[in-house]
């Protein structure tokens, strides 16, 4: 029981911080023993270091709430304490004098009264007094108990174990403990007197020694008769035998010799427990002064913040309270009522780790919010509803260019996530944007830094500097040197001045929508605040804890940075200046103080722009040759755009991954180019490269961004309109060259899956490129591909159409945000367009994508195929919403509402394109709802399908599936 009581302190305490404290005393694979409780006498031993040290904190800072004149009388108590330890009596009697005072100075009553005022004001306090009362507490009372041989303590610390139990998951102990607690309720008085004196074993007269009955047989069993799963492993009789012959009389043989040899007894007791020794007194004392050196300076206790910091975050307060209700309701409702099998199964309590603390909000009744799920995409059932309304179009009337203008889902297949789709859809980004500068501008492209003519500046993006790992046992402090000296004091022989630009804590707000980012994908503790002495994890450890706590480690590093210490290793008239990742720029030189630059504050969320301001600086400053060291194409693309400043010569990034070689971009080049050679304006190349995808906004399934800005070099002229999205707020007017743009990508051989691409089929090619003369609508070209890949039979449909006129509004919202925020990177004070109208919407309390407006299936009553009726048609759906009976109708071969419908299929492939989407009716049905509904089982697509069609067999249409693959083939032939 005490074991399972450890394993669920660590599992509770586990990323708090206090796994790492332990990491203090321990190292390697003792450190993981401890943790799992593999070593069960050091594991023992750390938690009870624990409970001192908050203990000695705790304490501490209730004494400084005590009156003056109450503290006085306490110290003076406190110095009569006895001098000589091995005088038992002295200990006692000033014990007892200790005790008379607490009880006369009722300190009990006003450390509990203020125990609850300080945990009503301050969440912190209430969050490490959970953790020392009522988690690590009932396991030290047990022990006491067990060694002091007090059976109603021991039973009242099972009783607060079990509580854990239940609201933990330990579903056997829990089981264990609840049927034990039953049990003592109702026993006879004689059985309990028996157990309260059998339960614990005292081998000697010593104080504090007696050990559980079940802890005494494990160290007292010859180790012959154990096998590896313990007693129970080996089932030899010999051995069984050996066993139950040896354990007793080891332990008689252990206690007479003891008295014999009078070692001990209750005249000359010399407290020789292992634990009063001198050497584990001295080593216990320094390991407890180790882990309050640690815990001082988190104040953790303190009132004086009310946020769980550093290393500890916010936890669940109800935790205890579920518990007791479970226990009482097992023990009520399977012990004593019997109204419950106790064979049946013991559910799960909602428990939420530590590590999820930005995943919910803990309240003083329940927990308001649940982890979110991931909202996977049914593609199988979406392909069915696409083949299933294909099919109808060959027996009715049905305008495919209005019914392909809905997405069919939630959201839209081609811009969302099909993992999740609440995220957004991330492709290749760097990788494509520097082949596709390297392929049209290889001029640009250099492996060596271009000649200087004066002194140059270098802009560095901070982040990439948090790609060096620390070396192991480092400190922040530590680890801040290591960057300066190591990685950027050597680039002074080359620049007169360096600006590092950390992104600001924001950053990770507006990336949440993409999956690395994604709160939901991440174990990792996110801390409020780093301290400077704070040890930092190595390797893969390393990679998870910056992911999640980026800016608040490049908080700390600033600070170390502003430091004297850090200062005085600068170079003589170097400039070092650091910005963000809060809205403040400082200036450090050698021998002096930090300066504030209030010309560089901003409030720029994303890095990339904080950097052209910074390149807007430096050139008024006198720095025409400026580098960029960054990583990030966007990087690569704001500075291309920003290469026009006034006064810049050169502007180049270099793009060089560590232990690379180098990869230096001359972005002056490139940007003269655009205009000279290519006629592509640089803001339209801005544009495209935000609607192929960044990490804000969508990337588009199958495209490239390769294939979005060849597509825009190969008719630069064509896409001006696309200015039309750097003025805010857009309408859907506006999107007509987008539309344009996304219909010559989808129709060109360039996507990125050619075995579902409509370009496979010559027939489609030569239809789409004269609509395309004829400018299509991306609706338009949802159908012709959606067509196509019918006819193909091809695996999937739905991950090959692109997104609606509607969905791709929407996207362009969120597009002419980001495009907005780049164009304002050289103000210091953005004015960032609001969210809800840039294609996101609040949905309790949590900003989410807005993907669309429509309904994600056409509400047309031509779309029924519900007809079930068996016999004439004369009663059926079809005929009481005036439809012809289709291949899903249930009615005989000869049915005249079906032949009728056989004798006039139409051309689908020419199909009237209405003048404009804004003019195009919404088609509304007018037939009962209850005769149609679009949320159908698969078994019902299975019944309706199972009815020979034409001269196809009936044996033929069995065992249908969701996309009855049979029935489609079968149909894609005729159609071609």
């Amino acid at each position: 029981m005490m074991k399972c009581g450890m394993t669920v302190i660590w599992g509770l305490l586990e990323e708090s911080g206090i796994d790492i404290l332990i990491g203090e005393l321990y190292k390697g694979a003792t450190h993981r023993a401890v943790l799992s409780v593999a070593h069960f006498n050091k594991s023992l031993r750390a938690i009870k270091l624990i409970f001192t040290a908050l203990h000695i904190l705790l304490h501490n800072e209730f004494v400084q709430s005590l009156p003056t004149t109450l503290i006085d009388q306490f110290e003076q108590c406190m110095n009569k304490m006895p001098s000589n330890f091995t005088n038992v009596d002295d200990n006692q009697q000033w014990y007892a004098y200790v005790l008379d005072f607490l009880s006369n100075a009722k300190l009990k009553n006003v450390f509990d009264r203020w125990i609850d005022e300080s945990c009503e004001k301050n969440l912190k306090f209430r969050f490490w007094t959970f953790v020392l009362l009522d988690l690590i507490t009932p396991l030290i009372k047990l022990y006491t108990a067990l060694r002091t041989s007090n059976f109603s303590a021991r039973n009242a610390a099972v009783c607060d174990l079990a509580e854990l139990f239940f609201s933990t998951n330990h579903r056997q102990y829990a089981r264990l403990t609840a049927r034990h607690l039953s049990d003592l309720r109702v026993c006879s008085q004689q059985y309990f007197d028996y157990l309260s004196k059998s339960f614990a074993v005292s081998r000697s007269n010593r104080n504090f020694s007696t050990i559980a009955l079940d802890q005494t047989i494990e160290v007292t069993i010859n180790k012959m008769g154990k096998g590896h799963g313990g007693i129970t492993g080996r089932c030899s009789t010999d051995l069984i035998d050996v066993w139950s012959e040896s354990y007793a009389f080891r332990s008689m043989l252990s206690t007479i010799t003891s008295e014999l040899a009078g070692v001990e007894s209750a005249s000359n007791s010399i407290e020789s427990h292992i634990e009063c020794s001198s050497s584990r007194m001295s080593s216990d004392h320094v390991d407890l002064q180790i882990i309050l050196n640690k815990l001082v300076d988190e104040k953790l206790f303190s009132l004086d913040t009310d946020n769980v910091t550093q290393l500890f975050t916010l936890f669940h307060t109800n935790l205890i309270k579920l518990g007791a209700v479970a226990l009482k309701g097992y023990i009520h409702d399977r012990l004593v009522n019997c109204t419950t099998s106790l064979s049946q199964t013991l559910h799960a309590s909602s428990l939420l780790h530590i590590h999820n603390n930005d995943s919910y909000d803990s309240t003083a009744s329940n927990m308001n919010k649940r982890l979110k799920s991931k909202s996977k995409l049914d593609l199988k059932k979406i392909d069915a509803e696409i083949r299933r309304i294909l099919l109808l179009a060959q027996y009715r009337s049905i305008d495919l260019v209005s019914v392909f203008g809905h997405e069919f889902c939630s959201a839209p297949i081609s811009l969302c996530s099909l993992e999740d789709s609440s995220l957004l859809n991330q492709q290749s980004k760097s990788k494509d944007t520097f082949d596709f500068l390297k392929e049209k501008f290889p001029v640009a492209i250099l492996t060596h830094m271009p000649p200087r003519n004066q002194q140059q500046a270098l802009v560095i993006d901070g982040s990439s500097l948090l790609h060096f790992y620390p070396r192991a046992e480092s400190n922040v402090f530590q680890y801040s040197i290591y960057l300066l000296t190591e990685h950027i004091i050597p680039l002074f022989n080359d620049y007169s001045r360096i600006d590092i630009i950390f992104g600001s804590s924001k950053s990770q707000d507006v990336k949440t929508f993409i999956k690395r980012h994604d709160a939901k994908s991440s174990t990792q503790t996110k801390y409020d605040k780093i301290l400077r002495n704070y040890l930092l994890p190595t390797g893969k450890a390393y990679q998870n804890f910056v992911v999640s706590n980026r800016s608040r480690l490049a908080a700390a590093i600033v600070e170390c940075w502003k430091e004297k210490d850090a200062i005085q290793k600068l170079p003589p008239k170097a400039i070092l200046v650091m910005a963000g990742p809060n809205e403040t720029a400082m200036k450090l030189e050698k021998d002096e103080q930090p300066i504030d630059m209030l010309e560089l504050e901003s409030n720029h969320v994303e890095t990339d722009s904080r950097l052209i301001l910074h390149v807007d600086q430096l050139i008024q400053n006198g720095f025409f040759n400026i580098v960029v060291k960054s990583i990030d194409s966007d990087v690569i693309i704001l500075c291309i755009y920003y290469a026009y400043l006034p006064g810049l010569e050169k502007l180049v990034v270099d793009a060089t991954l560590p232990k690379k070689s180098l990869k230096i971009i001359d972005c002056t080049y490139i940007h003269n180019e655009l205009i000279d050679n290519f006629g592509v304006n640089p803001v339209l190349l801005l544009i495209v490269y935000a609607l192929s995808g960044c990490d804000t906004c969508s990337f588009t399934r199958n495209i490239s961004k390769r294939t979005f800005m060849q597509t825009l070099f190969e008719a630069p002229r064509d896409f001006t309109d696309l200015e039309n999205l750097t003025v805010l707020p857009i309408n859907r007017s506006d999107i007509s060259a987008v539309e344009k743009l996304y219909v010559r990508c989808f129709s060109s051989g360039r996507r990125r899956r050619q075995s579902t691409c409509i370009v496979s089929s010559s027939g489609t090619i030569s239809h789409l490129n004269q609509l395309n003369q004829k400018n299509v609508s991306i609706n338009e070209l949802r159908s012709l591909m959606a067509m196509a890949a019918f006819k193909k039979n091809a695996t999937s449909i739905a991950t090959s159409l692109p997104p609606t006129h509607d969905s791709l509004f929407y996207h362009c919202l969120r597009v002419s945000r980001q495009v907005a925020i780049w164009l304002q990177a050289t103000n210091g004070y953005i004015g960032y367009p609001s969210s809800e109208e840039s294609g996101f919407q609040i949905s309790d309390g949590r900003a989410q994508i807005q993907w669309k407006s429509k309904l994600a299936f056409p509400n047309d009553r031509q779309l029924s195929s519900r007809g079930k009726h068996k016999g004439k048609c004369t009663r059926c759906v079809c005929i009481l919403n005036q439809l012809p009976c289709t291949i899903f109708c249930q009615c005989p071969m000869d049915c005249s509402n079906r032949k009728t419908s056989e004798t006039a299929t139409p051309n689908v492939q020419t199909m009237p394109k209405p003048a404009t989407s804004a003019d195009r009716p919404m088609r509304v049905s007018t037939f009962s709802s209850t005769l149609f509904d679009y949320e159908y089982s698969d078994e019902e697509i299975s019944d309706e399908s199972s009815t020979s069609i034409d001269n196809v067999p009936v044996a033929d249409m069995n065992d249908v599936d969701d996309s009855v693959p049979e029935l489609y083939f079968y149909y894609a032939i005729r159609l071609n």
